[in-house]
């Protein structure tokens, strides 16, 4: 029987796992080694969708510890849901069935208009969930491509001699499942003040939030706008919170301000009219593969690029294709037992002349 191939070291995948539970500590899992090491598999979206991102981390045959100390972290208790909402994701740890010491009967929720620290951790951390961040990458080298929230951890028995645990987590779920604004304010406020309290509640960072970048990317909105008389930089009617979630709120003043945003990596990026993050331009390389989804919008497969993020500008190596473009999309997919890790990425083109294509 022919010898398996031997991969070169720099083409090794690798990758590890951080869970960071809320009474402190960290239990981490890596695989260096590739075939020789831990299996670790990983399903990662990361989009501009107006939802919280998710990521499903499956790590196999983990010693007895490791697994129940995972098991035992507290997590959001959430299904993978169609629309996030304050009372769709929350669950005791009793519901679960889990009994430990430091298991909480009854949900200690912040009550309604609580400011969280603008660290996602620290935000899980005060309120008992487990964050989790993910690194993946070859040759030894890992890059971070996700982070958020735990969502449910779980393990379950494949075969005789296999164990599976799985965590799913939320980039910005806190927030969305948590959050729930209660002050008002009156006609005349500056938007970009009611931005930065929702902003507070849900537990984020401000990433690209800043006085001028709001002024920015507004007066695109407005210049853009169907109805630019309603849009304004200060409230044309009082805000009064939904009752629903402070990520609702976010969701519908940015809106009605015809503004783009994405929540990556816990924290919060406002998007240029056409739908960009400003900033550097990814060169994705030669695609595997691309695909035409239609619309002016392709999906394109890659070898793993640790860079690429929902909103920023990307090139690809394909005749054809002369760019830039912008990744509305990105997944992140791979097994350290199986084949190459790959980047999957449906990006569209930029609207430089402004026609007023519906990317937003």
């Amino acid at each position: 029987m022919p010898a398996p191939p031997v991969l070169s070291p720099q083409w090794i995948r690798c990758s590890r796992l951080e869970a960071l539970p809320a009474n402190g500590g960290a239990i981490t899992t890596e695989n260096l080694t590739g075939r020789a090491g831990v299996r670790i598999a990983f399903d990662i979206v990361r989009e501009i969708s107006g939802e919280p991102n998710q990521a499903t981390i499956t790590v196999y045959n983990l010693a007895r510890d490791t697994r129940a100390r995972l098991e035992g972290l507290r997590g959001l208790l959430a299904p993978v849901p169609v629309k996030w909402s304050l009372g769709g994701l929350l669950a005791s740890d009793a519901s679960r069935g889990y009994t430990g010491p430091d298991a909480i009967s009854a949900e200690k929720d912040p009550p309604p208009g609580t400011e969280l620290p603008a660290s996602a951790p620290a935000a899980s951390k005060l309120f008992g969930y487990a964050y989790v961040r993910f690194y993946a990458g070859y040759g030894g080298k890992v890059g971070q491509i996700c982070e958020g929230t735990m969502l449910v951890p779980k393990s379950t028995r494949v075969d005789a001699t296999t164990w599976a645990t799985v965590l799913k987590f939320g980039d910005g779920a806190l927030g969305a499942a948590k959050a729930q604004a209660n002050l008002s304010f009156p006609v005349g406020t500056e938007i970009l003040t009611v931005l930065r309290h929702l902003l507070r509640l849900l537990g984020v960072g401000t990433g690209n939030l800043s006085a001028e970048t709001w002024a920015r990317v507004l007066g695109q909105g407005i210049k853009r706008s169907s109805n630019p008389y309603v849009v304004s930089s200060k409230l044309a009617w009082p805000y009064t919170p939904s009752g629903a979630s402070a990520w609702r709120d976010l969701e519908t003043l940015l809106r009605l301000s015809n503004v783009g945003w994405v929540i990556d990596m816990g924290q919060f990026y406002l998007l240029e009219a056409d739908g960009y993050l400003l900033g550097e331009v990814v060169d994705l390389g030669r695609p595997l593969k691309v695909e035409d989804l239609g619309g002016a919008s392709w999906r394109g497969t890659f070898l793993l690029n640790k860079s690429v993020r929902p909103g920023i500008r990307v090139t690809l190596d394909k005749t054809g294709f002369a760019g830039p473009y912008i990744a509305r999309r990105v997944q992140h997919t791979g097994d350290t037992h199986g084949g190459a890790f790959h980047s999957i990425v449906d990006f569209v083109p930029i609207d430089p002349l402004g026609l007023g294509l519906d990317f937003l």
